[in-house]
């Protein structure tokens, strides 16, 4: 659940703090923000990150049934923290409930898809390459310049690093399992 606050506090904070326009921005420079924080809040409020998330929830979880549940619960509690910190933080006047209820309710399908992904990948199975690799995938696929044009592309060129060091991480592991694997095969015989 600490993921899960994390997640949501961090992305609005950032925002909150980062942006020139905010109330509470922190500004070395008159409209400008903070150059680390804006970029911070481009890559930590795309759907990639949040996935991501999900997808190493569920690669630490014991069970399929415990990786798709915490990365269910990180998600919608991300959501909520994340809504109720705007909020608090007077960058929304109402607090947008209804935002909320939906974020919670993707966080479902989200959750539980992501959280299955990363059980699977850590798996000694012969496929679980590809369940890893859904990760790299999704951060290629999702990734997009967000954020302001002062702070291009550094967003996108973090996604990109992301997910070239994903692959590079799920593969190596996946080859020195299999290359485990063989190997007691042919002490076993």
């Amino acid at each position: 659940m600490a993921v899960g606050v994390l997640l949501g506090a961090v992305n609005s904070l950032s925002n909150v703090l980062g942006s020139p326009f905010s109330p509470h921005a922190l500004r070395p420079y008159p409209d400008e923000g903070v150059f680390f924080l804006q970029v911070l809040a481009a890559v930590v409020g795309t759907a990639w990150a949040w996935a991501l998330v999900a997808f190493a929830l569920g690669w630490w979880a014991p069970t399929a049934w415990r990786a798709a549940l915490t990365a269910i619960a990180a998600l919608a509690l991300a959501a909520v923290v994340y809504y109720l910190s705007d909020h608090a933080l007077g960058l929304n006047e109402e607090l947008a409930t209804g935002e909320m209820a939906y974020w919670a309710v993707t966080s479902v399908g989200a959750g539980s898809v992501f959280g299955l992904l990363g059980f699977l990948a850590r798996g000694p199975k012969w496929w679980s390459l590809l369940p890893g690799l859904a990760a790299p995938a999704v951060v290629t696929l999702f990734s997009y310049p967000a954020g302001s044009d002062r702070i291009q592309p550094w967003p996108e060129v973090f996604a990109w690093v992301i997910a070239a060091a994903l692959t590079i991480a799920i593969t190596s592991r996946w080859l020195l399992t299999q290359r485990r694997s063989r190997a007691r095969t042919v002490h076993a015989n």
